[in-house]
């Protein structure tokens, strides 16, 4: 889910190691991302963990845009 989304996206997921996956979009995504690039992969990069969050940085192959943010675990 993303940006407050009822529905959710579908991605597939690749590990590359014990801290990077990729993310390939499904068909809904594009379906209701009508300006993604269809080629476009992401790459989430864990760089930090806590005993209650994590923090990742994603990237993509079709631009340099970063974001990184941290993820809180929740009851």
């Amino acid at each position: 889910y993303f940006n407050g989304s009822k529905a959710a996206d579908h991605y597939q997921v690749k590990w590359v190691d014990d801290c990077t996956y990729t993310l390939t979009p499904f068909p809904d995504v594009f379906e209701k991302n009508k300006n993604l690039p269809r080629n476009i992969i992401f790459t989430v990069k864990i760089t930090k963990t806590t005993k209650n969050s994590y923090t990742q940085t994603t990237s993509n192959n079709i631009s340099d845009y970063l974001v990184t943010c941290e993820i809180f675990k929740t009851k």
